[in-house]
């Protein structure tokens, strides 16, 4: 019974004396504009116990994010953060997870998983996203709506489509109205065929935002479509 005891002590002791690294958050969340430079998020971390840590590598899973050297050997008592840097894109709206794996010499845990939500504040809508005709159908035109969701001024500056199959025109609200028209239209639905029409959105501090809208002549047969993107 007492060498039972004495291995149960001996545990506990070692336990008491093991390292590792204690992350103050797992999770971080941060807010976001399309078009603007990088964000960063910081996660603070500290060596905990009587023996150095090493971090050994950082790997994250999309191509917006960068992150801060940290790799290294951190003795005990340590402090250190690892910032995170998100770049955004044109193309994303709405709210993103990213993940951020820490890989140390820590055995208890010796990866960690960083997680860093992203939010875009929407700004406006552009519904519906695309527009289809089937081939050898009535060349209609067919309407999307601009929305300025917040009121904050935000509107379409310029229209073009990257195939002279398509005409797309502008339409400026009128009366009370404050959605904007994108009349689309084929010139013929003879063959399939698929386009861009590019959008570029006022966004009232002297950028422009590029937002591009998909049109296509499809074949119910056949649902691969050539896209021209300019």
């Amino acid at each position: 019974m007492k060498n039972l005891i004495i291995i149960a002590l001996l545990g506990l002791t070692f336990n008491v004396a093991y390292g590792g690294i204690d992350w103050k958050y797992k999770e971080q969340s941060i807010e976001a504009q399309q078009g603007q430079g990088s964000v960063e998020a910081a996660f603070p971390f500290s060596v905990t116990g009587d023996e150095s840590i090493s971090i050994i590598s950082v790997k994250t899973t999309g191509s917006c994010l960068t992150v801060d050297s940290v790799s290294g050997e951190y003795k005990p008592g340590t402090e250190g953060v690892l910032k995170i840097h998100y770049t955004p894109k044109d193309t994303i709206v709405g709210t993103i997870a990213e993940r951020v794996t820490v890989e140390t010499t820590d055995p208890k845990t010796p990866r960690v998983d960083l997680m860093l939500m992203i939010y875009f504040p929407l700004t406006y809508r552009i519904e519906p996203g695309h527009l289809f005709w089937k081939v050898g159908g009535d060349p209609n035109a067919k309407d999307i709506y601009f929305i300025d969701i917040n009121g904050k001024g935000y509107k379409p500056a310029a229209i073009y489509s990257s195939s002279v199959n398509f005409t797309a025109t502008l339409i400026p609200p009128e009366g009370r109205e404050t959605r904007y028209i994108i009349r689309i239209k084929p010139v013929s639905t003879d063959k399939t065929d698929g386009a861009y029409v590019y959008l570029d959105v006022d966004m009232g501090d002297g950028t422009i935002e590029k937002r591009g809208i998909v049109a296509a002549i499809r074949d119910p047969n056949d649902p691969t479509t050539k896209m021209r993107s300019r």
